[in-house]
């Protein structure tokens, strides 16, 4: 089979006179795009770009790409859709394994992800397991945490730890996960000491900004923000207001 050819297959192909971008809703958020438009898959310059990326495959599949094919178009041009719909190459030329995963890699809701997947490698307890106070200094310890487990450890809460994710929220946001923020602040949450006022505020911004660092965005960040300001208030005494810990359930 010729290089061309088994790159066709690999994409999908279409065959249009006029060739607009396609509707790519399904894809939004979900998936990044490469959309090349050829005359002819035997064309010079889509064969020279099929040689480049069909050694790639396994770094596209990681970067969730989406290859789509499209013949018919009066000369060869390469687009490249972000996960929020947006443009972000369009050349008529070949394009690089390296060029093309440089643009990716760069790409805030990218990095959000590589940010996702270096934390996923250290794995959290699951949301309503109980963990003990040996796991829970390796926790701190790996998350840089040292006056945390400090104050755990001068005085453990009588009542054990256990999470609930991102408390009446969502525990993912356009595919991010967002469980290791809701984790961190309901350790901090638990091993709280009531009318620590000050350090509820910092648990609280602690919370804003780790969520603002895996989005890579401020708008869910500051609604989650005056969320727990609100809710988290230990006055409501709920199980996760500040303090939860060291009252009696």
């Amino acid at each position: 089979m010729r290089l061309s050819c088994l790159f066709a297959v690999l994409c999908a192909v279409t065959s249009l006179a006029a060739l607009p971008l396609p509707d790519l809703a399904a894809q939004r958020w979900q998936q990044r795009v490469v959309v090349i438009d050829t005359p002819t898959t035997d064309d010079a310059t889509f064969q020279a770009q099929a040689a480049a990326l069909l050694p790639a495959w396994s770094g596209l599949r990681e970067r969730d790409v989406l290859m789509l094919t499209r013949t018919g178009a009066e000369a060869f041009q390469f687009r490249l859709i972000g996960k929020d719909g947006g443009v972000k190459l369009t050349t008529a030329q070949p394009v690089s394994p390296d060029k093309l995963f440089a643009i990716i890699d760069a790409m805030p809701m990218r990095r959000a992800e590589m940010r996702a997947q270096t934390a996923e490698a250290f794995e959290l307890p699951a949301i309503g397991e109980e963990v003990p106070l040996a796991r829970i200094k390796i926790i701190c310890e790996h998350y840089g945490l040292p006056e945390l487990w400090a104050k755990i450890e001068r005085d453990p809460p009588p009542q054990p730890f256990k999470s609930d994710g991102v408390t009446g929220w969502f525990d993912a946001w356009r595919g991010q996960s967002l469980y290791p923020a809701g984790f961190l602040h309901d350790l901090k949450y638990w091993a709280g000491y009531p009318g620590e006022d000050v350090e509820r505020l910092i648990a609280d911004a602690e919370l804003m900004i780790d969520v603002a660092r895996i989005l890579d965005s401020t708008e869910m960040a500051e609604t989650m923000f005056h969320g727990v300001r609100i809710g988290g208030a230990e006055i409501f005494g709920a199980p996760f207001s500040w303090g939860f810990g060291r009252v009696k359930p």
